[in-house]
C-alpha cells in the first residue's frame, strides 16, 4: 500500500521520518505506530506488514511507520528517544491528520518492541514548559502490541536466564558502547536499567500484548 503521507519529518535527523496510512473516516481515528526491528542497527519503516496496514485501516485505525537513528552512529538512548518523539509529534499533528489523541497504540518486533516498551511503560515525557510544542505533548500509549521482542536489555540479567553467549550480543554491545569487562560499571548498569521494560512496568501501564 502507498502511504497517504510519506517521509514526514518528525525531527531534525535524516532518520526522523514517518509514513502515514490514514483510515478513511469523518471522525478522528485511533492510531497504531509501527516501530521496525533490526537490532537497533538496521531496518526501515517500509517493512511494515501490508496486511497489518490494510486490516487496521479498513477497521478505521490509521497506521504510522517510523524510522529511527541507528546505534552505529547514535548509541543509547537515541533510538529509544526517537520513539517517544514520534508519538509526541503525531499527537501534535493529530488535528492535521484526523487522529484521536486519546487512542494511540504502538508496537513492533524485536528492537521495535523494546523501543515501544520504553515509550509506553516509563513515565509520560510531556514537558509543559518546553518551547518546542511537540515536547509539550503526551508520550502515553493506550495499548501496546509487540512480537518477538525483549523485556530486558540488561546484559547481567540475561546472563542469569539464558545460557551461552546471548548476554554479550554484539547488537547490545554496540547499542550501549560497552565491553563485557564494563558490565558492572555504573554507566552500563544505568543504561541496562533504563532500557529494560521489566524495570518500569506499573499498575498504570497500558494494556500490553506480547
Amino acid at each position: 500500500m502507498v502511504p497517504t503521507h510519506a517521509d514526514v519529518a518528525y525531527g531534525d535527523n535524516e532518520r526522523h521520518r514517518v509514513d502515514l496510512y490514514l483510515a478513511d473516516s469523518g471522525d478522528p481515528t485511533p492510531l497504531f505506530l509501527h516501530i521496525h526491528g533490526g537490532g537497533f542497527r538496521r531496518g526501515d519503516k517500509s517493512g511494515v506488514g501490508q496486511r497489518l496496514v490494510r486490516e487496521l485501516t479498513e477497521s478505521g485505525i490509521s497506521v504510522a511507520s517510523m524510522n529511527y537513528r541507528f546505534s552505529g552512529t547514535d548509541p543509547f538512548p537515541a533510538c529509544f528517544k526517537d520513539g517517544v518523539r514520534a508519538i509526541q509529534f503525531l499527537r501534535h499533528k493529530a488535528g492535521e491528520y484526523n487522529l484521536d489523541k486519546d487512542r494511540f497504540g504502538a508496537g513492533g518486533g524485536s528492537a521495535g518492541g523494546g523501543i515501544t516498551f520504553y515509550a509506553g511503560h516509563k513515565p509520560d515525557r510531556a514537558d509543559l514548559d518546553n518551547q518546542d510544542p511537540v515536547c509539550r505533548e503526551s508520550s502515553r500509549l493506550q495499548c501496546i502490541a509487540a512480537n518477538d521482542t525483549q523485556s530486558s536489555y540488561d546484559c547481567n540479567y540475561i546472563k542469569t536466564i539464558i545460557s551461552g553467549p546471548a548476554f554479550k550480543n554484539t547488537a547490545l554491545l554496540e547499542l550501549f558502547r560497552v565491553t563485557t569487562d564494563e558490565f558492572d560499571a555504573d554507566r552500563a548498569k544505568e543504561q541496562f536499567y533504563s532500557s529494560s521494560a521489566l524495570n518500569h512496568v506499573t499498575a498504570e501501564a497500558p494494556p500490553t500484548c506480547v
